[in-house]
């Protein structure tokens, strides 16, 4: 083959678990026959080709996101400013490469990279979140690093009313609440829970720009930017289950969120000619507020049949609007500091509104003892609008002059119908899941004002096959093969030119087709008895890449646009590792290292633009006398290699603190970043300038609150 492949599955070891109530350590449950491994040492469960940590085990991360949880797993890096958590980088790729799901599903909380929006789902309503690298064939294609499966808590118990409620202060003026109720009767069950939580986070931006002509220095841009910015979210959340009769359970749930977003921004901007005299300077203040809100309605139905065999079908719908409001002032400056004439006032309003449907029908059954068929359809239909208006306004004749039509500019509606079928197979020491995955895409842009109106389809035929052999009851070695994909995203697609950033011009490309990747994994896994450790080796083979490139002018302008390219290669090696020290130090460590190309002769062999060169965490957890609980988890993020935009390492280290009382109440302390380490430095380089930047970020926060259980 032209290609050495290897990938691995997460893989994983038999668990030792001490239990203080027993004063005993049991052994994981590793049945050969079915070939069923499950490990858990800490905070981590291993299964094959699957990671798992439950959000009760994270005491660092209490009254936090869905983001902050995700941030400790291995292999992973988090998007968004330092310390605002907002979406997942797996296996040192971007937002776009990793499918986000919620209950096994697509959840269409998106932002314009079609990554899921993870500052919207509160911890708290979290049971535990999971990382699948290479998903069966039942699973949508996208995500061509994985999927992340984030479960929420269910909440049935029994004819007891249960619930909790917390609280959580920091010392940053933020706060997080949660209420939770949950009932199960005969044929009814409930659960209803509702968050609050606020957050500030105040950022300062550095940038200095140094500007060629002809291969000669021709002077510096250097910008100071100062960022306060502010959320409040809300999320409440019905979820209803029903057996109709024997055998056949349905569920009902709807989940309201909202985001409130208020950000206040002061940029200043100070250009020098070659011979450091003054060029040109500008003060600019940018107040934006964002009010997102949506509403998501689901439905499942169950029902098991006496041949074993199972019918599941589910139906969800989102309503997610995203009002946007931004009121721009340009005011030039002399070279004494003084104004230099009238601002120049800009007032931008801005609507996203997407309507998404999603529908699963799946059917399983066993044949003969060894075998398991699984077949189903898919239906994930996304349907975006934007609407937006930019409003100048002409000092002269004191009017705010409109730009652009304040009725729909930009449409975009993609609609996917799949067809699966999986075999999986059992015997003795081998267990082997085989699929194929047919998916039909319908594509439709529209944006008037640039003349667009384009429909297109395309079909792929998505394969998948695992294969996990026990050498023993102590090892195992697992393969993996995929076909999986990554479409464009939503504003990549959008052909509007968008100059908001005064340091960079940016234009989507509607002529964007899909990249697709063949995935290729190995792992091997050796327990001991208090010890586990494991080595994954992945390859991603890469065709038709997207990838933004940066171009400028002889003016210094930088203008940036996607565009689909030859392919590219990520390859890397993942170490993970659990121990049971003593009977009250448990110690979870993970390492990944990662390598990519472009193979393509416009990047001279550069590297994939987002991507990182390491990640390691580091957990460990003690459990002390008087029912205290302490965790620290240390995370170190590599740089970023690209020679097009390279970024530094960071690092930062969380604690938690927990201590049970009256058997009820749980006291809950939380420090973030306690060396206040987070600090972003990237350097871009295009053809006629250098940059720099450097980004600040307040990380150290102080959080501290109680939990009752009732």
């Amino acid at each position: 083959m032209k290609y050495i492949l290897f990938v691995l599955v997460f893989i994983f070891f038999p668990s030792i678990t001490y239990s203080q109530s027993e004063n005993q350590i049991k052994d994981s449950v590793s049945n050969l026959q079915e070939v069923v491994v499950s490990s858990k040492i800490g905070v981590t469960q291993i299964e094959p080709q699957k990671i798992r940590f439950s959000a009760s085990d994270l005491a660092s991360q209490n009254g936090g996101t869905a983001g902050d949880i995700l941030k400790s797993m291995p292999s992973v890096a988090m998007g968004g400013s330092p310390n605002h958590n907002r979406d997942i980088r797996l296996r040192g790729l971007s937002n776009g490469y990793t499918q986000v799901l919620i209950n096994g599903k697509n959840s269409g909380i998106s932002g314009n990279n079609r990554e899921t929006v993870l500052d919207q789902i509160p911890a708290s309503a979290i049971e535990y979140i999971e990382i699948i690298t290479n998903p069966s064939a039942e699973y949508q294609g996208d995500g061509i690093n994985g999927i992340v499966n984030i479960v929420l808590k269910k909440g049935y118990t029994n004819n007891e009313l249960k619930g909790n409620v917390s609280f959580m202060a920091d010392n940053a003026d933020g706060y997080n609440g949660s209420f939770s109720l949950s009932q199960q009767k005969d044929k009814f069950g409930y659960i209803i829970s509702y968050d609050r939580l606020q957050r500030f986070v105040n950022n300062d931006k550095f940038v200095e720009k140094i500007n060629y002509k002809s291969g000669v220095y021709d002077g510096t841009q250097r910008t100071n930017q100062l960022e306060d910015k502010s959320f409040l979210n809300e999320n409440l959340r019905l979820n209803t289950n029903f057996k109709l009769w024997k055998n056949g359970v349905a569920t009902a749930g709807l989940t309201y969120g909202k985001q409130l977003e208020i950000k206040e921004k002061n940029i200043d901007i100070n250009t020098t000619k070659a011979d450091e005299t003054f060029k040109d300077s500008s003060i600019r203040t940018e107040p934006e507020t964002k009010d997102n809100k949506y509403y998501e309605y689901n439905f499942d139905f169950k029902q098991t049949f006496k041949n074993k065999g199972v019918l599941k079908a589910a139906f969800s719908y989102l309503d997610f609007n995203q009002p946007k409001t931004k009121n721009i002032n340009i005011q030039k400056l002399n070279a004494n500091g003084t104004y230099s004439g009238n601002p120049a006032l800009q007032e931008e309003t801005e609507m996203l509104n997407d309507d998404n449907y999603f529908g699963n029908l799946d059917y399983s059954l066993p044949i003969g003892k060894n075998n398991k068929l699984k077949t189903g359809y898919r239906l994930a239909s996304l349907n975006r609008e934007l609407s937006n208006s930019l409003a100048t306004f002409n000092h002269t004749t004191g009017v705010w002059e409109t730009g652009l039509s304040n009725e729909k500019n930009y449409s975009f509606t993609e609609n996917t119908h799949a067809l699966y079928i999986t075999d999986e197979f059992n015997w003795k020491f081998l267990k082997i899941n085989a699929g194929i995955r047919a998916e039909q895409t319908y594509l439709k842009l529209e944006s008037p004002l640039d003349a667009i109106d384009e429909t297109r389809d395309y079909t792929m035929l998505l394969p998948n096959l695992t294969a996990q052999f026990n050498i023993d009851q102590t090892q195992y070695i697992a393969l993996g093969f995929g076909k999986r994909l990554r479409r464009p995203a939503f504003q990549d697609l959008n052909p509007f030119i968008d100059n908001r950033d005064p340091l960079i011009i940016k234009q989507g490309n509607p002529d964007l087709k899909p990249e697709y990747s063949y995935n290729y994994e190995i792992g091997y896994l050796k327990s001991f008895e208090k010890f586990n450790a494991g080595i994954n080796i992945f390859y991603r083979d890469i065709h038709d890449l997207i990838q933004k490139v940066t171009t400028e002018d002889e003016n210094n302008i930088l203008y940036e646009k996607p565009d689909n390219f030859a392919g590219a290669y990520l390859k890397g090696i993942e170490l993970i590792s659990s121990a049971k020290l003593t009977k009250w130090w448990t110690l979870n460590a993970s390492y990944s290292y990662f390598e990519s190309e472009i193979n393509d002769p416009a990047f001279n062999g550069d590297a994939l633009k987002d991507q990182v060169k390491y990640t390691a965490k580091l957990i460990m957890d003690f459990t002390l006398p008087a029912e205290f609980k302490v965790q620290l988890i240390g995370n170190l993020i590599g740089p970023k290699p690209s020679l097009q935009e390279s970024e530094k390492e960071l690092y930062f280290v969380d604690l938690g603190v927990s201590k049970n009382f009256l058997k009820n109440g749980t006291f809950m302390f939380r420090v973030s970043d306690i060396f206040d380490s987070i600090t972003k430095q990237k350097t871009k380089t295009a053809t006629n300038s250098i940059t720099y930047e450097t980004e600040n970020t307040r990380g150290q926060i102080i959080s501290t609150g109680v939990k009752w259980n009732f």
